[in-house]
């Protein structure tokens, strides 16, 4: 769980990228990775202990569950913060602004 206010940190992108569901206090940027019951769950408060202890059971007890979440988490990753994705979508802004910028496939 984490509490921070100030963006994403990196270890929730890690995790999702090694197909690990996360689990999240309801931090500000935390909506940006997590769709609830999909990749991750966002819990309502940082000592939301008992809805820790549910999504954790729940994981433990659905192997079927577990594996879909990982596979969602991955898959968001490669979809969304995929440096490839990332340098074609800029290389796209730049031209439509004009500036052509030649990428390697």
């Amino acid at each position: 769980l984490m509490a921070d206010d100030y963006g994403l940190p990196n270890v929730v992108l890690e995790a999702q990228a090694v197909g690990r569901p996360v689990l999240l206090s309801p931090m500000v940027a935390a909506g940006e990775a997590v769709e609830p019951g999909v990749n991750g769950w966002i819990v309502s408060a940082p000592d939301a202990y008992a809805e820790v202890a549910d999504c954790w059971q729940r994981l433990a007890a659905d192997e079927n569950l577990l594996n879909r979440m990982a596979a969602s988490a991955r898959q968001f990753v490669a979809r969304n913060h995929d440096r490839g994705v990332h340098l074609r979508h800029l290389a796209e802004l730049l031209r439509e602004h004009g500036q052509p910028i030649p990428l390697k496939s």
